[in-house]
């Protein structure tokens, strides 16, 4: 982890980017936190298989982002003649605090509800013997940072070894090796492709090769489980090489903004190139559904349209037009955007020991709906995290993890 006493200079920073990637993590923290997971408005909310709600283009639409900053960040300082070898340790460094920064999360919140029960634990042994077989046994593996971490460090390393052409072969690689191994190869056990929660190729490999316990189980909180469905995780192992073309549609966006073409021109290939990916997306949908469970290669084009798109209206808004007080929030979240996710993380449990419930109380008995308490509690949650990222952002503190 490292800071940076001072942002870059405004002709060399667009801050469409930090908006985008700022308003991301806003988004991530809004419905990773609601009051209670019983009450929350069905767009908040991840879709059950098939299909697409706003929630499911939040966590693309972030590694998006990252090859955007790969592009950034590293293309300037190979034309410079920087060392590759210097920048690849960099590299690996970054994705593994990233992936242990993940793995510390998955462990926490069970360590600190240990820890403000300790003198209860202690005295009952069977709670401490089932903390550590928690810790032993049960630790989950994948997750959102670590998907983070493995998409920066491919791409990071395929963007300084390989050709641009070679990446975009790549890219397509990713997305028609994953669709031939889906829409191809049989489960095992199965006479024919399946293509259902638990039961598809993509769940079967992570039941072989995934070790800990997997996101998707009995104890998942946002839907009821159903029984006759295998654990499966979102993050897992297949699933995670069509996020790398996620990723590498961001490097591509990125090395458009770099290059000598106009501001305006750019904004027209973003939207152009977005719209195309868009239109692409709804006739891969015929073949292989968008899913983001499985982040299929028609949930990547969607999502990578969605992106460009996103982007592309961001840049106009802010970066030609000026609208900068309406971006101001993202801006701030952007510059320490995986330093507020973690942050997050690390406050939650203590904002889910009574306060939600009292939030929510408070606003049911004024009138609203549970749905709405539940939804105002996050906005609530989503306030504080931005007063932490504006005392960073205030004291040009930017923490790079």
């Amino acid at each position: 982890m490292t800071t940076t006493p001072a942002l870059q200079p405004a002709q060399e920073r667009l801050l469409s980017l930090d908006a985008f990637r700022g308003f991301t993590i806003a988004c991530m923290i809004l419905v990773n936190f609601p009051g209670t997971w019983e009450h929350v408005y069905g767009p908040l909310l991840h879709v059950e298989w098939n299909g697409l709600t706003p929630t499911d283009l939040i966590f693309p639409s972030f590694i998006f982002m990252v090859g955007v900053s790969i592009a950034f960040a590293y293309r300037k300082r190979i034309d410079a003649g920087h060392s590759k070898a210097q920048m690849r340790n960099k590299i690996i460094v970054r994705a593994v605090s990233i992936y242990l920064v993940g793995m510390f999360l998955n462990v926490i919140e069970p360590i600190v509800r240990f820890f403000l029960n300790f003198s209860e634990n202690m005295q009952n042994p069977e709670k401490f013997a089932l903390l550590q077989h928690w810790l032993l046994y049960e630790i989950r593996y994948t997750g959102v940072l670590h998907r983070i971490a493995l998409v920066f460090l491919v791409c990071g390393l395929l963007f300084l070894y390989a050709r641009v052409r070679t990446q975009v072969w790549l890219c397509i690689f990713f997305l028609l090796g994953y669709f031939c191994v889906c829409t191809m190869i049989p489960t095992p056990g199965q006479d024919k492709v399946v293509f259902e929660p638990g039961n598809n190729i993509v769940s079967w490999v992570d039941s072989k090769l995934l070790p800990g316990k997997v996101w998707w189980n009995p104890d998942n909180h946002e839907r009821p489980w159903n029984p006759e469905m295998t654990p499966w995780d979102p993050e897992g192992i297949l699933s995670t090489f069509p996020s790398f073309s996620t990723c590498l549609i961001g490097v591509f966006a990125g090395l458009l903004l770099l290059s000598k073409r106009t501001q305006e021109r750019k904004i027209i290939i973003l939207f152009f190139s977005g719209a195309l990916m868009l239109g692409a997306s709804y006739f891969a949908d015929i073949a292989f559904p968008i899913n983001k469970s499985m982040w299929t290669s028609s949930y990547v084009l969607f999502a990578g349209g969605f992106a460009c798109t996103v982007l592309a209206a961001s840049m106009y808004f802010v970066d030609v037009l000026g609208y900068k007080r309406w971006a101001y929030v993202g801006i701030v979240f952007g510059c320490n955007a995986i330093a507020i996710y973690v942050l997050a993380d690390l406050l939650a449990p203590f904002f889910y020991t009574g306060l939600n419930r009292q939030v929510m109380d408070a606003l049911i008995e004024f009138g609203t709906s549970p749905k709405f308490a539940s939804m105002a509690f996050a906005l609530l949650f989503v306030s504080v995290n931005f007063v932490a990222a504006w005392c960073l952002y205030k004291l040009k503190i930017f923490i790079r993890l």
